[in-house]
């Protein structure tokens, strides 16, 4: 199981000084990174969402805020990938307490006969990696579709993943090769969460040779969020399997 040295990091973690070094591969993110440490750092601490909501409201206002949330998105990206996705996973070598939790809905599931619905807020694969070795023939390789056209087993990642991006078609000229942050930090004012056709593989690093850039598909963790950052079509389907009494994991 996950030791205390390898578990993945809650969200007032993710600004800890254990992440300085990643932050400063991409240093337009350090000022957020700071104020929401500054932030934990009151008598009053806030949550970390709070926070990030009242940097995200200046924004709206700010030029310089917007290119470094641009570059925070890029930092928990990397943080996430890095620290979970990588590290976490090889530790545990994927014995997590998903493994349990997905045995015993196998074996529910089998015997009740109902579709079960995955329903996470993480952006991180350790679901989805439990889900393939649980299920062997369920693959998650194949689009989209393939996370929700199950008879018996849906998984619906709410606010995106690390594996999916925010592709892209832009105006890159003399960018090629260049990495994709520099380009978002500095279109930052031109760009919106959720324009870009969303593309179910892991953003590219660095422009690619024929203008496309992708942004990580993730949503930024603030508070009274209503957005979500996933397909539409999984929204559409959540939605119609709730009412109907399905076992359902939230």
């Amino acid at each position: 199981m996950v030791g205390l040295a390898t578990r993945p990091p809650l969200a007032e973690q993710l600004v800890s000084t254990r992440y300085d070094a990643l932050a400063a591969k991409i240093p337009a993110c350090r000022p957020i990174v700071r104020q929401l440490r500054d932030s934990q750092g009151d008598e009053e601490p806030q949550a970390l969402e709070t926070a990030l909501a009242e940097i995200a409201e200046r924004a709206q206002h700010s030029l310089e805020r917007r290119r470094q949330l641009v570059a925070f998105r890029f930092h928990l990206w990397q943080l996430i990938a890095e620290e979970v996705d990588r590290r976490c996973m090889a530790a545990t070598a994927g014995q997590t307490h998903y493994m349990s939790l997905l045995n015993h809905l196998l074996d529910l599931q089998q015997s009740i006969g109902q579709r079960v619905l995955l329903a996470t807020f993480n952006y991180d694969i350790l679901l989805d990696s439990t889900v393939r070795d649980v299920i062997t023939v369920w693959r998650l390789d194949g689009g989209f579709d393939s996370y929700i056209e199950r008879p018996d087993f849906r998984l619906f990642k709410l606010h995106g993943s690390t594996t999916w991006a925010r592709r892209f078609e832009a105006n890159t000229a003399g960018m090629s090769g260049s990495l994709a942050h520099d380009f978002f930090i500095q279109r930052a004012y031109e760009q919106g969460d959720h324009l870009g056709d969303l593309v179910a593989h892991a953003p590219d690093e660095r422009v690619g040779p024929n203008g496309e850039v992708d942004l990580p598909a993730m949503a930024v963790p603030v508070a009274n969020k209503k957005t979500f950052e996933c397909p539409d079509r999984h929204m559409w389907a959540l939605k119609q399997d709730l009412p109907t009494g399905h076992s359902r994991v939230g």
